[in-house]
Order: structure tokens, then sequence, then C-alpha cells
């Protein structure tokens, strides 16, 4: 495992996403209870408050030890039209760029604690 990024980020809207930063469009909450929302080239997660401070957004490579499957909240793929991918929150002006090259990433993100995660593990499952 090689971490590719650390960020804190203010999650506005109590959510942080990770994607393209050229996505044309942005996944849409169904309910609002959901962990995650997708669509082909950005993940939507659903975090704490803003309220309650800033979120850290770890990325990492390849096989992350140490997670439950119960705190998996979304486990597919990505796609990006560019060599990065971002992770933060662009309603805060906090997209951070992660180099990973163009194309369709598996991934699988982390949430914990349930219910009001003030953490976010990237995995990206095809890096090395």
């Amino acid at each position: 495992m090689k971490q590719l990024a650390l960020v804190d980020v203010l999650p506005m809207m109590g959510q942080v996403q990770v994607g393209d930063p050229e996505a044309g469009d942005y996944p849409q909450w169904g309910t609002g209870e959901e962990a995650a929302v997708a669509t082909d080239q950005t993940v939507a997660v659903a975090t704490r408050s803003d309220a309650d401070g800033a979120v850290t957004i770890e990325v990492v490579s390849a096989v992350a030890d140490g997670f439950s499957e119960e705190d998996v909240v979304y486990d597919g793929e990505v796609m990006t039209t560019g060599d990065v991918l971002v992770v933060g929150n662009g309603l805060a002006g906090a997209l951070h760029a992660v180099p990973v090259g163009r194309g369709w990433h598996r991934i699988r993100i982390h949430a914990s604690p349930s219910g009001s995660p003030s953490r976010v593990t990237v995995v990206i499952m095809d890096q090395d």
C-alpha cells in the first residue's frame, strides 16, 4: 500500500467527492440517506456536517489493510478523462489532484465512523 494523498477538507453540505475534474455532471442524492452516490466519473460520499469540522481524505494504492467490510460505502469504477483524479469538496474550493492516469479505475471507498464519517479512505485498486 502506498499513500498517494492525505488532505483535510471542509465537507460543505456534508459530503466529499472523488472523481474526474472534467466531469460534466454530479451524482444526485435520492433520499439523502445514502452513504454514497455515483456517476461514471464522480462519487459523492456522505460525511459529517461541515459544522463538525474537517474530514480527512486519504488516497492509497493497491490493497489497504485494516478496514472492515462494514465501512465500504462504494466499490466500483470511476473514469478519468485526464491524468488526475480529484478528491475534496468543490463547494469549499478544496479539490486536490492525485495522479492516476487516464481511463477507468477500480476504487473502493471506506468511510468511518459509520453514520457521521470524519475519515474517508479511497483505495485505488489498479495502482501499485
